[in-house]
């Protein structure tokens, strides 16, 4: 399973085994100010599921869960989380 925390500090992914033990994981501080747009943010995250997934050695994943602020229109997906205003009705689900 990748687990991902999406917060206007931080940025998090990890990958648990199915006994819920958890195998690679890492995080890289938000980026803030006026440069930090939807995109980038996105591939930040992205880059970020890739890294932790390669030193797993890539596994088969059975799903993916996700921490993010709200608020979250269902079921849709699109999440704008108060703390990260470039993500306004961001769509997370089609992306992931």
């Amino acid at each position: 399973m990748l687990a991902l925390d999406i917060g206007g500090t931080k940025l998090a992914a990890a990958v648990v085994d199915p006994d819920g033990q958890l195998l690679v994981a890492d995080r890289l501080d938000t980026p803030q100010g006026p440069g930090v747009d939807a995109e980038r943010l996105w591939r930040l995250l992205a880059d970020l599921a890739d890294e932790v997934l390669a030193r797993t050695g890539s596994p088969e994943l059975a799903g993916v869960g996700v921490g993010c602020g709200g608020p979250m229109a269902w079921p849709e997906g699109r999440v704008s989380p108060l703390n990260i205003p470039s993500w306004r009705d961001f769509p997370l689900r089609d992306r992931l």
